[in-house]
């Protein structure tokens, strides 16, 4: 491994304006990983900021300028200060613990020393006082969250061997130091983190071709994805399934040298575990390779390597088409096949080998499982007819630039996904043999052979009604664990089947005409009828529930359908918002409504018939609440739905 810096802080204090003096060299000491967030032990010495702050780093690759040299016989990173460079200084809380306070910190810009390994950072902000305080780069990090989700994406390396780009993705705290008077501090021993590296040395590609992007990732011997290593600095297992790093200005070429900056924190493979590379050329061309990798350990703070010169295969293309089209039965509604209600999966990205040798319809068995493990769906399961129906794609791979898929689905920005909807509904009716009745009221899951995290439900409405009918196609990779496909599957499914909405909010935009579609899709349609525009208990939606002690974590929760304001949901966490627990009792009811309305149209909504039913249901008991909006930390939202006016008339899908 290769040490990416090791640092040592010194302090002074001076009686003029705050300036903080920055060194930098090679090192290859080992670093220790930071010590959280908060720590719990009395606090004495409370003290005041210096006006000059004395930071020695040994070796610090921050957003400067890179030159790989020879520390003490071992390869290294040599740094420079940049314009622009800056450190925060945080302070911490009083009392019988100690947490950073944000609101008291100290920003240090770099005033001399640009293109030098010796920076001098000025401070005009007002003295800060604590017991403890912590320190981060960049400056625009403002606290511990900030940083442990610092993201990697996005990085792009212009041109063969070239790690500019580094300059944009380092991020490194030293936490909760005390003794700030003319101490010194090395980051082996006070816990300061940073980001590591990756250098990829690639050659012995089977031809010279322009590489436009390379992706990596950890996989098994059949090449199923094993661990997420993803973009955020504290949390190397959460996200994505792997890192794609753009390649800008190079020559066509058959060996490459790469450098892609990650995560602070050390990561050990799993037993039987490659890292897998994938290059894409200009002109669609595809390479990839594994490197056995069992039980080491990714480095964090380290300048990691990875080196691989032969056992370089192409992309695999199907050749039997036999099975496309097949439909088979996963089960027929007790009342008949004519009265069942109908859910159909399919799958995109599965090879005519994946589904010779059982992989699809193990998929296809693992998601109908799926949707039926949670109430109300449990409860009425064998009211429905459930198809999947095998689809044979040219590729498997979904992270092939040029591949050709049944479906056509693509990852967008974020979680959000999609597919070829027309196709698929054409596709699904001609295998079903489905009149229009039937497509208009249909639920069709997409299975998608990838592990990336991600998920989005296209809805259609098409006529009047209060139950929420209308086609919908719910777009589910398979993702990286069971946990992850049936928690996606649930919450996008709430979606599709009873035109449930987001219950989470994380945008501040404006929100004009928002409520407005958010009661038309509901009175027009009976869609959203777990998010309301209210918090008056007297009007919102599941005003029914308000009081009912059988449902004390009902309540009025700010923050619904895409906004973290003026938009509010009836639980804190459910299905529909963090992907976990339950569908909560609105949800529940608008699904049971549905089901109840499509098994017999003459169905009258009614809050007592429910609660009687739901009162002998197997469900999660509940503690009364307050009104707080909490979702864990590392919790990434589903992309949000897509709604359109669409219907099948006259054998045809029909748009406006």
């Amino acid at each position: 491994m290769k040490k990416l810096f090791t640092s040592y802080i010194h302090f002074v204090g001076l009686l003029v304006s705050s300036l903080l003096v920055i060194f930098m060299s090679a090192c290859s000491d080992e670093l220790e990983q930071s010590m959280g967030q908060s720590q719990t032990e009395e606090i004495t010495g409370y003290q005041t900021a210096p006006a000059t702050l004395s930071v020695f780093l040994d070796k610090a690759t921050t957003r400067l300028i890179f030159e790989e040299t020879d520390y003490e016989g071992r390869d290294a990173f040599k740094s420079v200060w940049s314009e622009g460079d800056g450190f925060r200084l945080i302070g911490t809380t009083e009392g019988g613990s100690i947490t950073e306070d944000p609101s008291r910190s100290m920003d240090y810009l770099l005033a001399y020393g640009a293109g030098t390994t010796e920076g001098l950072f000025s401070s005009q902000d007002t003295p800060i006082s604590g017991s403890m305080f912590s320190i981060y780069y960049p400056y625009t990090l403002s606290n511990y969250s900030d940083y442990a989700l610092f993201s990697y994406e996005g990085q792009v390396q212009q041109g063969n061997d070239n790690y500019d780009h580094l300059a944009g993705y380092h991020a490194m705290r030293l936490g909760y130091t005390r003794d700030l008077d003319n101490i010194a501090f090395n980051v082996s021993d006070d816990h300061f983190s940073q980001s590591s590296c990756m250098k990829f040395i690639l050659s012995g590609l089977p031809k010279a071709f322009v590489p436009v992007s390379l992706r990596w990732s950890i996989v098994d011997a059949e090449g199923n994805t094993m661990l997420d290593v993803l973009p955020e600095s504290n949390y190397p297992d959460y996200t994505v399934a792997g890192w794609t790093l753009g390649l800008e200005g190079f020559s066509s070429t058959n060996s490459l040298t790469a450098y892609l900056m990650m995560s602070d924190q050390d990561v050990t493979l799993p037993s039987g575990a490659q890292m897998r590379v994938s290059i894409t050329g200009s002109n669609g061309e595809y390479y990839y390779a594994d490197k056995p990798a069992g039980g080491k350990i990714i480095q964090g703070g380290y300048l990691n390597t990875l080196t691989i010169t032969e056992g370089w295969k192409t992309i695999y293309e199907s050749t039997d088409n036999s099975s496309d089209g097949e439909v088979t039965a996963l089960q027929i509604a007790e009342q008949g096949e004519e009265q069942g209600i109908d859910v159909v999966i399919v799958g995109d990205g599965f090879s005519d080998r994946l589904i010779a040798d059982g992989t699809y319809d193990e998929v296809m068995q693992k998601a109908y499982e799926d949707f039926f493990s949670i109430e109300p769906y449990l409860s009425y399961k064998e009211k429905f007819n459930v198809y999947q129906i095998r689809a044979v794609s040219k590729h498997e791979d979904m992270e092939y630039a040029d591949r050709e898929t049944a479906f056509g689905c693509v990852f967008g920005e974020g979680t959000h996904v999609e597919g070829d909807h027309e196709g698929i509904q054409n596709f699904v009716k001609e295998a079903l043999n489905a009149d229009d009745e039937r497509m208009n009221s249909l639920l069709i899951i997409v299975m998608i052979n990838s592990p990336r995290y991600a998920g989005t439900c296209w809805m259609f409405g098409y006529t009047v009604n209060d139950f929420g009918d209308g086609i919908a196609i719910a777009y589910v990779p398979t993702g990286t664990s069971d946990t992850e496909r049936r928690s996606t599957l649930l919450h996008e499914c709430g979606h599709g089947f009873a035109k449930l909405a987001d219950e989470y909010g994380t945008s501040f935009d404006n929100v004009v005409m928002e409520d407005y579609y958010l009661k038309f899709y509901r009175n027009e349609f009976g869609w959203n009828k777990n998010v309301d525009v209210t918090d008056d208990p007297n009007e919102v939606y599941w005003k029914d529930f308000l009081g009912d002690t059988r449902y004390p974590e009902i309540s009025i929760f700010e923050g619904a359908y895409g906004y973290a304001n003026n938009f509010y949901r009836p639980t804190e966490n459910s299905i529909m918002r963090n992907n976990e627990g339950e569908f909560n009792a609105p949800s529940r009811r608008a699904i049971f409504y549905r089901i109840n309305k499509l098994l017999n149209p003459d169905f009258v909504d009614s809050y007592d018939v429910f609660v009687e039913w739901d009162a002998t249901r197997n469900r999660v008991q509940h503690p009364a609440t307050g009104s707080r909006s909490v979702v864990r930390k590392d919790f990434v939202p589903l992309a949000p739905p897509i709604v359109q006016i669409g219907y099948w008339k006259g054998g045809k899908f029909v748009t406006e």
